[in-house]
């Protein structure tokens, strides 16, 4: 294993190059977020930024050295304390020296104000040496943004200066023993103070770095409230005037990620601050989950970069029959898909962080009133459009590197045979570390939904746009020479199909007698149908069956798009979309035909 992790991937400087449009992130820094880095211009910034990185990658390496030793390492719960493995603490240690804790945190408040893409690109890298590590020291800046986003001054003051030091921590807390994904099923519920402060009252459950210092928690505004629009934000301290303000009940056993600590809390009548304005929770936790999804992601994506490393050295090192078994075609075969898949989610994801980045300093700029009268406007309109871009994007990253990552691992340990099974070659505990992202913040099925439901929403709103776009893209796929290019107008087609074959059922489903039949290949007439006030579609059970197929073919087109960009870019890297496309288009003709057929059996279970 190298000794770098950041210079042994030149991967990742080549999207920091090429994805990271620095001269628009640099006139969004303050005065103050330049001096950090002392940097003049935003080429001195970036450099700045890549020496941060490279200095950061041995310190990796070290702590990627101990990951074994975490894994095997337990985290006792006594008397209502955990007790942290002193390999762990060491770690922690580290990072707490090089100020990683203060890294995407205001300056006004301690921190450095790094730019969001710079705090991934260094999760990714943490995160390929040792999850547990990684995901215990996430809660810092990303509880500060949240703080500084809607809580009180004196809530800013007291907490981001703490959190920037690293003195504590934090997490968010929505699950609970009966409510997961459903979070109209919260019951934990919040009584107001004569004070101004509130209590709350329930049980959070599966909470990552539960021991954290302070709690984001999600709760009702009244006892037994219903709704979604009856959720609040609430800052909970795990600590006041050292008592226990929150109560650590159980440190959950996991098939993984033994070295993050995985709670049970209780809150009986822990003293709280409302976050925001009243009842405004659920839109609250909305935007900060679509943050931590992308962070989900750039942490998969670490893993499928040590997945393919062990087993590309792997089955480099490994002969039989006289060759090593990287030579042999089935396995060349599984490394080459790896390589790839792996180069093209990078791709996508670098998009997706910087656009964050931009979310980030402008949603900053134009709270702290930084922007001129005149240029208020333009950053609204700029901070619209890239609040767009960055929820198209989010479920695509969040559920393409989630099952990417769990198929890698396992596709890596069967490339080691039966050592893959043994826990001393580490194929297998990162099978299990990967395990965990298709199911938090937000299982790959939520993010599916989402992206059908937007998607259609989308198409309502403007028809003409895929239309348009499907049909230049049947053109393009009969006109363009270029094999790239041909089979991405291909993809493009089908998905643009698939989305008006969902809606076509729709339609037939919820609007009988409207004559939906005369209008099937008719895309404008179609959604025009849709859109009719008078068209109520109670039933989407349509668009449910086919939101995982539907969700993948975006995928594969957005990451398609994405690496069709990167090769012109630089024409080195043409057969990374030459190869991703060979492979996505059969996969994505095979979804369309999944979309277009109809599975009686299927619905005939649903609907007894």
């Amino acid at each position: 294993m190298a000794g770098n992790f950041y210079s042994d991937n030149p991967d990742i400087t080549f999207h920091l190059d090429h994805k990271i449009k620095m001269g628009e992130l640099f006139a969004l820094l303050t005065e103050e977020e330049k001096a950090c880095f002392d940097a003049r211009d935003a080429g001195g910034y970036m450099r700045a930024v890549a020496d941060v990185l490279d200095s950061f990658g041995p310190i990796c390496h070290e702590i990627a050295s101990r990951s074994h030793e975490i894994d095997d390492a337990e985290i006792l719960l006594e008397n209502g304390k955990e007790k942290i493995p002193p390999v762990l603490s060491k770690n922690l240690d580290i990072l707490l020296s090089l100020g990683f804790t203060g890294g995407g945190i205001a300056t006004e408040y301690g921190g450095f104000g790094i730019p969001f893409f710079c705090e991934m690109a260094a999760a990714e890298m943490l995160n390929r040496a040792c999850p547990s590590t990684a995901i215990t020291a996430n809660w810092f800046a990303s509880i500060a943004r949240v703080i500084e986003k809607y809580g009180s001054k004196e809530l800013k003051d007291e907490y981001i200066p703490r959190l920037a030091k690293g003195e504590i921590s934090g997490n968010m807390a929505l699950t609970e023993p009966d409510a997961g994904s459903d979070l109209s099923g919260i019951k934990t519920y919040a009584v107001p103070q004569n004070d101004g402060t509130w209590t709350l009252h329930g049980t959070k459950r599966f909470i990552t770095n539960g021991a954290g210092g302070l709690s984001l928690v999600l709760a009702k505004s009244e006892k037994g409230a219903l709704g979604l629009d009856k959720l609040s934000l609430f800052l909970c301290p795990r600590l006041l005037d050292g008592k226990d303000n929150i109560k650590l009940l159980k440190i959950e056993k996991k098939v993984g990620l033994h070295g993050s600590i995985t709670a049970e809390l209780a809150y009986d009548g822990a003293k709280a601050w409302l976050l925001g304005e009243k009842n405004a929770g659920f839109r609250y936790m909305l935007d900060l989950m679509n943050e931590s999804r992308i962070g989900v992601a750039l942490q998969a994506l670490g893993i499928m970069e040590a997945t393919f490393r062990l087993a590309q050295n792997y089955a480099m090192e490994r002969k039989t029959w006289g060759k090593p078994i990287a030579k042999h075609e089935l396995i060349a075969n599984m490394l080459l898909d790896m390589e790839v898949e792996l180069k093209a989610a990078r791709s996508l994801c670098y998009e997706t962080i910087f656009l964050q980045s931009m979310r980030n300093l402008l949603e900053r700029r134009l709270r702290d009133g930084k922007g001129t009268d005149t240029s208020i406007p333009m950053l609204e309109k700029q901070l619209a459009s890239v609040t767009r871009e960055v929820r198209a994007r989010t479920p695509l990253i969040k559920y393409w590197l989630s099952e990417k990552a769990v198929e890698h691992a396992r596709v890596g340990l069967q490339i080691h045979g039966g050592y893959g099974y043994m826990h001393e070659y580490k194929a297998e505990w990162l099978l299990r570390e990967a395990l965990i992202y298709p199911l938090y913040e937000g299982t790959s099925q939520i993010q599916a939904l989402m992206c059908i439901k937007d998607a259609i929403k989308d198409l309502i709103k403007n028809p003409r746009v895929l239309f348009d776009r499907t049909l230049r893209g049947t053109v393009h796929s009969f006109v363009k020479r270029d094999v790239v290019q041909r089979k991405f107008s291909q993809i493009k087609e089908i998905t643009g199909k698939a989305l008006l074959v969902i809606v076509y059922k729709l339609v037939k489903l919820n609007a009988k007698g409207t004559g939906v039949e005369k209008v099937k290949r008719n895309p404008l007439a179609l959604v025009r149908m849709l859109n009719l006030k008078n068209l109520k579609i109670q039933d989407l059970s349509p668009a449910l069956l086919q939101a995982e197929n539907f969700c993948e073919l975006r995928c594969i087109e957005a990451l398609a798009s994405s690496l069709v960009s990167d090769s012109t870019m630089d024409p080195s890297r043409k057969w990374i979309a030459e190869r991703f496309l060979f492979k996505a288009l059969p996969r994505a003709t095979y979804l369309y035909s999944l979309i277009k057929a109809e599975d009686r059996i299927l619905r005939e279970r649903l609907l007894h």
